[in-house]
């Protein structure tokens, strides 16, 4: 997680996925969090805090060779995530 000045944090992550049964080879999201000083707070001690405070949004790709799943590596995915003491719950939707 990157934090400018203007109170963004930029996050990216990258995985790859072992080939047992889980069918997809590579997932990159990047997002990006705002809101007030005193939120950003709030959410970095790790307390709950209503989503309708800070924007989260993050957009994913992924890769697959499984020929079934050929369809999402051609989308784009965005994301709305909100940030829950013990976990963050994203809703996804491919735009693309």
């Amino acid at each position: 997680m990157t934090s400018r000045c203007d109170r963004r944090q930029v996050r990216s992550a990258r995985l790859s996925q072992p080939r047992a049964e889980v069918t997809l080879d590579y997932v990159q999201s990047r997002g990006v969090r705002h809101g007030s000083a005193e939120v950003l707070a709030r959410l970095g001690r790790g307390e709950d805090v209503d989503p309708s405070e800070y924007t989260f949004r993050t957009s994913t790709q992924i890769e697959t060779a499984t020929p079934d799943l050929d369809w999402l590596n051609k989308g784009i995915f965005i994301g709305v995530a909100g940030r829950q003491a013990g976990a963050v719950v994203y809703e996804t939707y491919l735009v693309g």
